[in-house]
């Protein structure tokens, strides 16, 4: 009788120690569920901020590349900017017939301070955004030349802002580089001859814009300018000017080509004769029409290097 109740006493003693096992091992897991319940709220809006930042960062990105990589819908959207479909800044080469990227038009640029350009910028990003565009020169970032900003909720006061840096070619001057010939010159043989691309122009074009030809020289000692077989400079004016200067030639409306339609225009560099390693090259530069040729030079009619900075934010 004595065994028996002994049995069924060592029987009892391991259940009643079993139990306690387990609840001195639910103890850790019941605390540690309760410090993540408890900090639920703080998970959630972790993750809900990561996902909130990973968009602001997808919208600023493509917005970005909208303005920097193409001309816009319709391409030529500056000509009338009512038909303006999407914004874009990217010049536009008509002879390759695509956008150059990351050389902004100095027209589109201008449009874009208008409440049209803004809006259109704000289209693109889509209304729960809030972003502010800069143009700094890149040996001087802290210098503005250039800024837009949307309506609402500014900057300074969101909580989180992302930043997107890119270079770019662009000209405050309100000119444009429409044809090239460069690092034109030869080390041996014979005088060569070089060709520009096709510029084009129509009668209207004309009747707004005047045309320069710009020369840097870097020790080339002859040659002639031509446009469409018209001499702009011949071999003898080219050999009275330094062969280590600059200067600037008015083409005349009568070298241009203006029909209704646009038509092609060629600039040419005729019998250019140089010493080994020396070079020119040669722009086609279009203007609005009564600019004074004085301001037309290397350092304003040509685009320059500058950063451009886009700050986006959840509004």
């Amino acid at each position: 009788m004595e065994m028996d109740t002994l049995r069924l006493f060592n029987r009892d003693s391991r259940g009643v120690a079993l139990s306690l096992d387990i609840l001195l091992a639910l103890i850790p897991i019941t605390i540690l569920l309760g410090l993540v319940a408890a900090d639920m709220g703080n998970i959630m809006y972790g993750t809900q901020d990561i996902i909130y930042r990973s968009s602001l960062e997808r919208v600023s990105a493509d917005t970005v590349n909208t303005l920097l990589q193409t001309s816009g819908d319709p391409y030529n959207w500056e000509t009338n900017p009512s038909n303006l479909k999407v914004v874009g800044l990217a010049q536009y080469d008509p002879n390759n017939k695509k956008p150059v990227e990351y050389t902004l038009s100095t027209k589109k640029m201008a449009l874009l301070k208008s409440s049209l350009g803004q809006q259109a910028v704000q289209n693109v990003m889509g209304d729960q955004y809030g972003f502010y565009i800069t143009v700094s020169p890149t040996n001087s970032t802290d210098t503005i030349i250039w800024n837009l900003t949307s309506t609402g909720t500014p900057k300074e006061s969101a909580k989180d802002v992302v930043k997107i840096e890119r270079n770019v070619l662009y000209n405050v001057f309100d000119s444009e580089a429409v044809a090239s010939i460069k690092n034109a010159g030869h080390d041996s043989g014979k005088p060569r001859d070089y060709y520009s691309e096709p510029f084009f122009t129509n009668q209207y074009d004309l009747e707004i814009y005047d045309y320069y030809v710009l020369i840097f020289n870097r020790g080339v000692t002859s040659a002639s300018v031509d446009i469409n077989q018209y001499e702009l400079m011949s071999e003898n004016e080219f050999k009275g000017y330094d062969k280590y200067s600059n200067w600037t030639k008015i083409i005349p409306v009568n070298y241009l080509k203006a029909g209704t339609n646009p038509q092609e225009n060629k600039l040419k560099l005729e019998q250019v004769a140089s010493k080994p390693g020396t070079r020119m090259d040669a722009y086609v530069v279009r203007v609005p029409k009564g600019t004074l040729p004085g301001t037309i030079t290397a350092n304003d009619a040509l685009p320059k290097s500058y950063l451009f900075q886009f700050y986006a934010w959840t509004k």
